[in-house]
């Protein structure tokens, strides 16, 4: 028989709920829905929620304070103001929100039949799932140095568990990001765990400068991934019309970098450079750097390519045919006095 507590059965309807706190970036509103509540479980059914320029539709929960005590929610659709809840974040939390190395975000963030699932008591163990669409977004992050804007971006994402490890997996479809001056076409998957990040990517741009990727790589190695040994593995393909390196300009270029345990190689298939082809390798580990390249050129006009590689005009005609190869083994920043080979 039911005792104490578990006699108490109180059910209705919700006309209109107001929450204020300070916590919260704006007052929280519930309206519609109904409720029950029996032997230490709250169903919540057909709820629609407000909170600031966000708003939550057709939501259902379950609160049960048994053994353990557990949340169960799921919802319809969601519509998120990313600035809004970016300044929340950036204030309640501090360093303890995973925003701090954003300067600047806003947007809109859809979320399609999202739902949630775990221990009340332990939101860092919810297990998540939804379908998402980014749409007029701004993200000003010191990883990336220059902005990054999307007009519309689709994906999936969730955090499961894969054998006794939870991790967030999120799916991006083909999507436009312009970032500073150059417009990539993005797709792939990004695994985030507790000790690595897994990168899939593919990526295809109209130019690139290697100031963009430096950016990245000084503050990586400065970030709080780095500090706490995180490996950042996988595999980013990159296709670009036009890559930028100091004075040189590479036209086109077809890459794959593959990173592994602090390594990283660079599989060049193609890269342009004043009518000569390049192919081969070049591998990273820590300050080390070591290169292996082939530069092939076939019945090439001469003069254009020394103009392009020298700045020197009308030094000589004709046409010609180049072969080689290009290697180095040193730190990265003398690279450039160390490449040595045969060129025919």
């Amino acid at each position: 028989p039911a005792t104490g507590n578990n006699r108490i059965k109180v059910g209705g309807n919700i006309r209109l709920v107001k929450l204020s706190a300070r916590e919260l970036p704006a007052d929280l509103s519930i309206s519609g829905g109904t409720f029950l509540y029996r032997q230490n479980q709250l169903d919540l059914t057909g709820l629609t929620a407000g909170l600031g320029h966000s708003n939550l539709n057709q939501a259902n929960a379950t609160l049960n304070w048994g053994t353990p005590n557990t949340l169960k929610a799921s919802a319809h659709r969601a519509e998120l103001d990313l600035a809004e809840l970016f300044q929340w974040l950036a204030k309640t939390a501090g360093d303890r929100s995973g925003v701090t190395d954003l300067k600047a975000l806003s947007g809109i963030l859809l979320l399609t039949d999202p739902a949630v699932s775990g221990p009340m008591e332990n939101p860092a163990a919810w297990l998540w799932d939804t379908d998402a669409r980014l749409q007029d977004a701004r993200i000003e992050s010191s990883t990336f140095g220059a902005q990054i804007l999307v007009a519309a971006a689709d994906l999936s994402a969730n955090r499961a568990v894969s054998g006794k490890a939870a991790g967030t997996q999120i799916v991006l479809k083909p999507s436009i990001i312009d970032w500073g001056a150059s417009r990539l076409k993005i797709d792939g998957k990004t695994g985030l765990f507790e000790k690595n990040m897994n990168l899939n990517l593919n990526i295809t741009a109209d130019q690139l400068h290697w100031a963009q990727i430096e950016q990245i790589i000084n503050h990586t190695d400065t970030s709080e991934t780095a500090k706490n040994d995180a490996d950042i593995l996988g595999t980013i393909s990159v296709k670009t019309e036009q890559f930028q390196y100091d004075d040189l300009t590479f036209r086109p270029v077809n890459a794959t970098l593959t990173l592994s345990s602090g390594k990283a190689n660079l599989a060049v298939a193609r890269a342009g450079l004043c009518d000569i082809d390049l192919s081969g390798y070049i591998d990273f580990a820590g300050e080390r750097v070591n290169l292996h390249l082939i530069p092939v050129a076939k019945d090439k006009e001469l003069e254009p390519t020394i103009t392009c590689l020298s700045n020197n005009k009308n030094v000589a005609t004709g046409e010609f045919d180049f072969s080689g190869k290009l290697e180095a083994k040193s730190r990265t920043e003398d690279l450039g006095k160390s490449v040595s080979g045969d060129l025919s």
